[in-house]
């Protein structure tokens, strides 16, 4: 079975044992990017390690090995907020490696999803973000965030930016479910449901 086969029986258990990234080109918006929305995906072995893939969009109508799925890009300095469709039931964004992911919304088949990145914004951002989106009292609110203080224990919506991270999410008889691995810097990683 293909590493995009696996991803595409089971996410949430293809991430206990694999991490992926994106092409560089994607936090950029330079050719080679993939871009914020449903399409086909496949996912390659990289040099990046153990477990490590390259997520890439289908090559057309020849390449028979893909994942139909939603993904949410990480523009530099923005909010990257936008309304998750319900005519896909896989969702995957950029790896974490500092950003911040975010679902919330009324119930969890109607959710706004965002990938903060405020790379030359400044870190106080991410909080200022989570607790505004957080305080407007959604039904369902869910969090991977960053913690910059490494003094400090990481709980259990926080990872450590120097550790990386990823988060899927699958569409189910309830609506949407996110899945973060928090440590993509080894080969197998413990999950958390957010």
């Amino acid at each position: 079975m293909s590493l995009t086969s696996e991803f595409d029986a089971n996410p949430q258990v293809w991430i206990m044992t694999h991490r992926f990234i994106v092409p560089l080109a994607s936090y950029v918006g330079a050719p080679g990017s993939i871009h914020t929305g449903i399409g086909r995906f496949r996912f390659e072995e990289t040099n990046a390690g153990p477990g490590g893939s390259l997520l890439k969009t289908a090559n057309g109508l020849l390449d028979f090995d893909y994942f139909h799925g939603f993904f949410l890009a990480a523009d530099p300095n923005n909010d990257n907020s936008i309304a998750l469709p319900n005519t896909t039931t896989k969702f995957v964004t950029c790896d974490l490696s500092g950003c911040q992911f975010l679902a919330y919304g009324p119930n969890r088949n109607n959710l706004t999803v965002e990938h903060n990145n405020y790379l030359n914004l400044g870190a106080v951002n991410y909080p200022n973000r989570y607790n505004l989106i957080n305080g407007q009292g959604h039904a369902v609110f869910m969090a991977l965030r960053p913690n910059f203080n490494p003094a400090v224990p990481v709980p259990g919506d926080e990872y450590n930016p120097l550790n990386g991270a990823n988060v899927v999410g699958v569409q189910k008889g309830d609506g949407w479910h996110f899945y973060a691995r928090k440590r993509t810097d080894q080969q197998f990683g413990s999950t958390v449901e957010l």
